[in-house]
């Protein structure tokens, strides 16, 4: 839509080009800082000079587009990856191994609390080490 915009602009001053050649036929001397002067009539530089500006914010917003793009594009990258990472970070963390507790406890230990932690379970787990058992009553 933008480029549209330009090149409708682009013709308007085509046709004040025409009307301001008309009215004004005679050149112009336009020192630049060279040696010659650049011979134009008023017209020939109002329309170059449009030109030129028009060029130049074409490229100038050509690479502001795709600045624009890449920047979006790494930003979604960014933000997929991310979310992967946690995804199997997520997996990780929940990843409960068949047989664990009796593993465990067939090497010798004297608990296991899983992972994701149930509140009830670990909390029935903790309970088992710091309620005096029936035996422990009887010896004192």
């Amino acid at each position: 839509m933008r480029y549209k915009i330009f090149f409708f602009v682009l013709a308007l001053f085509l046709v004040f080009y025409f009307y301001i050649a008309h009215l004004n036929p005679e050149n112009v001397k336009f020192y630049y800082g060279g040696a010659r002067p650049v011979e134009l009539s008023l017209a020939e530089f109002i329309i170059a000079s449009f030109c030129l500006g028009v060029i130049i914010s074409i490229i100038i917003s050509f690479f502001y587009d795709v600045k624009t793009t890449i920047t979006s594009w790494m930003a979604k990258r960014s933000e997929r990856k991310s979310e992967e990472y946690l995804g199997l970070l997520e997996k990780a963390r929940h990843y409960d191994l068949k047989g664990d507790r009796e593993k465990a406890m067939a090497a010798g230990c004297n608990g296991y609390i899983e992972k994701p932690i149930d509140p009830r379970s670990f909390a029935d787990e903790i309970r088992e080490w710091f309620e005096p058992t029936q035996k422990e009553d009887d010896d004192r």
